[in-house]
């Protein structure tokens, strides 16, 4: 069979299986199986658990839940809030220091949690009541968590962790890569916000 008509038929099953309410990830592993059934026929699925067992047993990916484990304490025991209320008091003097508050705050929470949208969602669920308060447009609101995802993509995060593992690269050497990128992305979107402001 050819490979573009495989591949068709993966994305259509994975698209069906999703629209009959199958949570992705089940979806995704039952159209794999259909793709190697159509590969390599019913000796292909013999492979499936050494790869898996592989692909799960090297300590680097430990790093996932324990991120996930941080993001999680930081989110329960108040932290967030602290780091917010410590980045207002430092920048209050500045126009647009909620705003900018809120770009320092998410990016050291990003960072240490290494989920973008958890500090999204961390963050906003105190700073935007803030911003209400300040009259602050939506649109503004609104645009100051966009603006900040591709910032924590350069922080150390969980898609570095599973970059690491599947190029084979040192999960090491790609967040010391990701420090300086993610600082200067920082500042510049604090500098842009106190020049709209």
């Amino acid at each position: 069979m050819d490979a573009s008509l495989i591949g068709l038929i993966l994305i259509i099953s994975f698209l069906i299986f999703l629209f009959v309410g199958m949570p992705i990830f089940a979806a995704l592993g039952l159209a794999s199986v259909i793709g190697i059934l159509l590969m390599q026929g019913p000796r292909g699925l013999g492979a499936v658990p050494s790869i898996i067992y592989d692909r799960t047993a090297g300590f680097v990916i430990v790093a996932v839940p324990l991120f996930i484990l941080m993001g999680g304490i930081i989110f329960r025991t108040g932290i967030g809030t602290d780091l917010y209320t410590f980045a207002y008091r430092f920048l209050n003097r500045l126009p647009g220091s909620l705003a900018m508050a809120t770009v320092a705050a998410c990016a050291v929470f990003g960072a240490m949690c290494g989920l973008s949208l958890a500090a999204a969602a961390t963050i906003g669920s105190f700073s935007i009541p803030e911003m209400l308060i300040e009259a602050m447009t939506k649109n503004y609101r609104s645009g100051v968590f966009a603006l900040q995802q591709p910032c924590h993509s350069n922080s150390p995060s969980v898609p570095m962790v599973l970059y690491a593992v599947m190029a084979d690269e040192s999960v090491g050497k790609l967040f010391m890569a990701g420090i300086i990128p993610g600082i200067i992305l920082s500042m510049m979107m604090m500098i842009y916000i106190g020049v709209f402001c």
